[in-house]
């Protein structure tokens, strides 16, 4: 039987734009497991103009190991679309 199970994490290329591959696709494949996050998903806060947040974040050290992220990303519901619409923050490296 196959399908998206704990133990098994999902596995997904996905297009790349700008398109930087001939193929137009990423060249290395992602794993994620939508079970067991290496990284905390979902958290949020609701905020008022100007004002400024912390939310949780954490680390499952042997999921990491197994299903690494490449970082986090925050999004503004009030943002413009398109690449200002979200901050992406890379572990180890800086921002896209």
């Amino acid at each position: 039987m196959s399908g998206l199970r704990a133990r098994r994490p999902l596995v997904f290329r996905a297009p790349r734009w700008p398109r930087r591959t001939s193929a137009g696709v990423a060249a290395n494949a992602a794993r994620f497991n939508a079970f067991d996050n290496a990284v905390s998903t979902g958290a949020f806060a609701v905020l008022g103009p100007r004002s400024r947040a912390s939310v949780p974040l954490t680390i499952d050290p042997a999921e990491f190991a197994a299903t690494p992220a490449l970082g986090v990303m925050v999004v503004g519901i009030e943002n413009f679309s398109g690449k200002a619409e979200a901050n992406l923050l890379r572990f180890g490296g800086e921002e896209d």
